[in-house]
C-alpha cells in the first residue's frame, strides 16, 4: 500500500506491505437471548510509517521495519432483562 509519509530527505517511504489472517466463531446461547463471538488473528506488517525520533517538528517519518501482532478478541452480548442488554468485549494484543 503506497504511503504519503516522507522521510527527512523529503522522499516517500517504501510502500507498506503485509498479511493478515483472522479466524472466528459465533455461537447463539440461551435460545437466542445471548451471542458469543471469539476471533484470533495474526498480522505481519512491514514499512509502517512511524514518527522519526530525530525530528523535533513531527513532519518526518521512518519505516518501522517488520512488525508482528497476534491476539484474540472475545465478545459476549445478551439480554439480561427486557429493558437491559449487555455487551462485553475483551481484546488481547501481543
Amino acid at each position: 500500500m503506497p504511503q504519503e509519509a516522507v522521510n527527512s530527505a523529503e522522499e516517500f517511504l517504501e510502500p507498506r506491505e503485509g498479511r493478515q489472517i483472522e479466524v472466528g466463531v459465533k455461537q447463539t446461547l440461551f435460545g437466542g437471548a445471548a451471542l458469543a463471538t471469539l476471533a484470533v488473528f495474526d498480522i505481519e506488517d512491514s514499512n509502517r510509517a512511524v514518527a522519526d525520533p530525530d525530528d523535533d517538528t513531527g513532519d518526518y517519518s521512518v519505516a518501522s521495519g517488520k512488525v508482528r501482532s497476534r491476539g484474540f478478541e472475545a465478545e459476549p452480548t445478551g439480554r439480561v432483562t427486557e429493558k437491559l442488554d449487555v455487551i462485553l468485549g475483551y481484546a488481547y494484543l501481543d
